[in-house]
């Protein structure tokens, strides 16, 4: 039978007090780096894999986020012509045209140079067979879907109560519009561009990191390392300068996870490097 709620936050503190001491971690400091750990714990074992009542809860996650994709589209909108948006819609149609835009094209090539997001955008137009900004809609609302999905992994990691978890991705859902402070972006654009892909991506990364360490098992740990690379390597390939963000997001939470002081702070000078 399902786990009571009791049973169930003592079970997640013992899986981490031994994933604390699996991998030596010891001192106070790292503990308070590892908070989130305390609430970490695997599936119960009722939710094996193939049960019945494990593809009811990810059928259930499944609808939840696309519930809530919707709702932060109601709440930012849709604007596929809105500050940068114009330029990337005009370098895929550069792509699909070349004969469009003679006259400085600068505009609309310089961001073709190191990102394939408009070649792939094109792609899909020719074989789908749908106009551009039908292909960018479908991709944004995409792109909204599998950030609020990583974000739902991520909870999941964070949180033993549903309710936590509903709330957080809920949270971040109707967040999406808001400014990061200095950068002249926002969490996540009212439009298509390389950004909207490489954002899910780097959460994604992120995730992998700490699966790795976290992780149950041997396979579950490798998948995490294989996650992590793999969502930095397509982040790289639709915009590189996020991916390195990103990048640095990883190496700041692997250092911090490294048990020991000593060899944390080695860590962190070798990423520094």
């Amino acid at each position: 039978p399902p786990l009571s709620a009791p049973a169930e936050v003592n079970c997640c503190q013992t899986s981490a007090s031994n994933n604390f001491e699996r991998i030596g971690i010891a001192d106070p400091f790292s503990r308070s780096v590892f908070s989130l750990a305390t609430t970490y714990a695997p599936l119960p074992a009722y939710q094996a894999a193939g049960n019945p009542a494990e593809r009811g809860a990810r059928l259930r996650s499944a609808g939840l986020i696309s519930v809530l994709t919707l709702l932060a589209l109601a709440v930012e909108g849709y604007h596929p012509y809105a500050e940068d948006g114009g330029l990337y819609m005009a370098g895929i149609k550069r792509v699909l045209n070349p004969s469009l835009y003679p006259h400085e094209s600068a505009f609309v090539l310089e961001h073709l140079r190191f990102s394939l997001f408009a070649p792939t955008v094109a792609w899909l137009v020719r074989l789908t067979h749908l106009d551009v900004t039908t292909v960018l809609l479908l991709l944004h609302v995409a792109s909204i879907w599998m950030t609020l999905y990583a974000a739902w992994r991520l909870a999941c990691l964070c949180f033993v109560k549903v309710e936590q978890r509903v709330g957080a991705v809920a949270l971040l859902a109707v967040w999406l519009g808001l400014p990061v402070a200095g950068t002249s972006l926002i969490l996540m654009d009212p439009y298509m561009t390389g950004r909207s892909l490489s954002t899910p991506c780097a959460l994604f990364a992120l995730l992998g990191v700490l699966e790795s360490v976290l992780g149950t098992s041997p396979a579950r740990r490798r998948g995490g390392v294989v996650l992590c690379c793999v969502a930095l390597l397509v982040a790289g390939l639709f915009h590189p300068l996020m991916a390195a963000y990103a990048l640095g997001s990883v190496l700041v939470l692997r250092c911090l996870l490294v048990p020991g002081r000593r060899l944390r702070l080695w860590e962190i000078g070798r990423a520094h490097v």
